[in-house]
């Protein structure tokens, strides 16, 4: 499960690296298909904290629960709450959003 969610992580920061470079030169037409939220949402994820990030991936990208997040993580389930809260208010407010 650690390696689906380092493998989540690194997908999405591959494509926005990809649509970024591929913009730049001027070749956005045949850019992957990645939306502008989706860059969005992975540039705040890389913002929070190693565990907050290790939490969403795990939560949202990969759809364990937050005992299996628990497990995976080694912690107990109200650290993956607490974690997770904190880590959906932190991205409202990158994003620009009301938690």
């Amino acid at each position: 499960r650690k390696v689906v969610a380092n493998s989540a992580v690194s997908r999405f920061r591959r494509l926005a690296a990809e649509t970024r470079a591929l913009t730049r030169l001027g070749r956005g037409d045949s850019a992957p298909e990645v939306g502008l939220d989706t860059i969005a949402v992975c540039d705040a994820v890389r913002r929070l904290s190693t565990r907050q990030a290790e939490v969403i991936v795990l939560v949202y990208f990969a759809g364990l629960s937050h005992d299996a997040s628990a497990r995976v993580l080694g912690c107990g389930v109200e650290t993956v709450r607490t974690h997770l809260d904190r880590a959906k208010n932190r991205l409202a407010s990158y994003l620009g959003e009301e938690p």
